[in-house]
């Protein structure tokens, strides 16, 4: 903690001279609630986003009131806004020194830290408040989270142990405890508390919905569309529900029924809501009715143009269709949008490959591999873009690559045997293109 008086100490030191200083001139102080009324102004305009005329504002509350915690609280707000972190940190430090006893002004304290992604200095506060409020189950709970973000998994567990003994029931506790036992992968310990959490709020269907994703990590297709189609009984008006539900049917590849409910999503009045017109785009090109898809990444980009999502899929629309142009200018559109997304990055090369720009697409599939080298996809574009480009045995190790990632795709296989194939090594071509067919074969079920 000595960092944090450091952070902010000289400021405030600064504050309550200048104070004395006034005092000592004779000049008349105003008072305690004068330093009230530019704190309320203060407040006002830092929730209006003009942080820097807060920050003037509650610079005069705390001279004519240096000991009220509150005044430095608000003080960190403003300075928050204008990203002087470390001055903050320091003002909601010295709120909590002025009220040792406040478990809330630690808590305070650590979420600041923890927003400013400091988990640790998050832990060291949240611990102190939990010393102050021993009972409080939020308070355990926050430091499992710390704790997760620190990798000290089996303390984060033990935590939120504690905060469900406390609490045992509170839904939220056994929920909050299974989503932290899901993120370790220990899903069956996961599933129990999302049951219990279903069974002591059996009418919430945010409820049946977090128990649907547990399931799903269990491999419980039938029984997580059962918890999907419950939230959608218990809530039927709202197309969140009726979008998880067309998402769960989508993955499990029942695209057909994932349209039917989509369609009903939209008919309620889901027009307005965003994803569930991508989700159903994305479904339309699941069942290659690309055509079809077009007019709903259309209007998700009107409601929303600055997303990036709709963008890349409308430009995979268009490739689909044999419109490269504008499937290369869609996309373009969304990685200029989301940079760092190194699936658009793929879809950019499959795309300028597609159009026959094979230099250009090696780039984009370069640009994807640098974001995420773990990419089959990537790796395999990259292959063949240096096949079409007739340089095999670079296009091979991408192959290879993108073949120890996955080892069960077919495109990968052959991409590898027409390497092989203009390398000269035919022996081993044959082998790949016979795994890719064995892959096919399995995959339908004949052998």
């Amino acid at each position: 903690m000595s960092g944090m008086d450091a952070g902010g100490g000289a400021p405030e030191r600064g504050a309550v001279e200048e104070a004395l200083a006034a005092v000592g001139t004779g000049d008349p102080p105003e008072s305690a609630a004068a330093g009230g009324a530019h704190a309320r102004r203060g407040a006002s305009l830092v929730k209006r986003g003009r942080y820097k005329d807060g920050l003037a504002e509650f610079d005069r509350a705390v001279r004519l009131d240096p000991s009220n915690a509150d005044l430095h609280a608000g003080r960190g707000e403003a300075l928050l806004g204008l990203d002087r972190n470390e001055e903050a940190i320091g003002c909601f430090g010295r709120a909590a020194d002025l009220e040792p006893g406040s478990p809330d002004r630690r808590r305070t304290l650590a979420e600041v830290f923890f927003d400013l992604d400091r988990p640790a200095d998050a832990l060291a506060a949240y611990r102190e408040a939990v010393r102050l409020d021993p009972r409080n189950a939020d308070l355990h709970e926050a430091i499992g989270e710390a704790l997760y973000c620190l990798d000290r998994d089996e303390e984060s567990i033990a935590a939120y142990d504690e905060a469900v003994r406390l609490e045992p029931d509170s839904p939220d506790r056994r929920e909050g405890r299974g989503m932290i036992l899901k993120r370790i992968d220990r899903h069956e310990e996961a599933l129990g508390d999302y049951e219990e959490a279903v069974r002591l709020e059996p009418d919430n269907p945010a409820r049946r919905e977090a128990l649907a994703e547990a399931l799903v990590d269990l491999d419980r297709p039938d029984d997580a569309l059962a918890a999907h189609r419950e939230a959608v009984r218990l809530e039927p008006d709202n197309p969140a529900r009726r979008e998880a539900l067309g998402r769960a049917l989508h993955i499990m590849g029942r695209d057909g029924e994932a349209l039917a409910v989509l369609n009903e999503t939209v008919r309620l009045g889901g027009s307005v809501y965003r994803p569930a017109l991508v989700l159903r785009g994305c479904v339309l090109m699941a069942m290659s009715r690309h055509d079809g898809a077009v007019p709903d990444f259309k209007a998700a980009i009107r409601m929303r143009p600055g997303e990036a999502d709709a963008h890349v899929w409308l430009g995979v629309a268009y490739e689909q269709l044999g419109r490269y142009k504008r499937a290369i200018a869609s996309i373009r559109r969304g990685i200029r949008l989301n940079p760092e997304d190194p699936n658009a990055h793929i879809v950019h090369g499959r795309a300028l490959l597609w159009a026959g720009r094979a230099g250009r697409s090696l780039a984009a599939y370069d640009k994807a591999i640098r974001l995420d080298d773990s990419l089959a996809d990537a790796h395999k574009g990259r292959g063949q873009a240096l096949l079409s480009a007739g340089r095999h045995k670079r296009a091979l190790a991408s192959f290879d690559r993108a073949a120890r990632i996955n080892p069960d795709d077919v495109d990968t296989h052959t991409g590898r045997g027409r390497a092989l194939l203009g390398a000269g090594r035919r022996k081993r071509a044959q082998a790949a293109f016979d795994r890719a067919a064995r892959i096919v074969r399995n995959s339908v079920g004949v052998h």
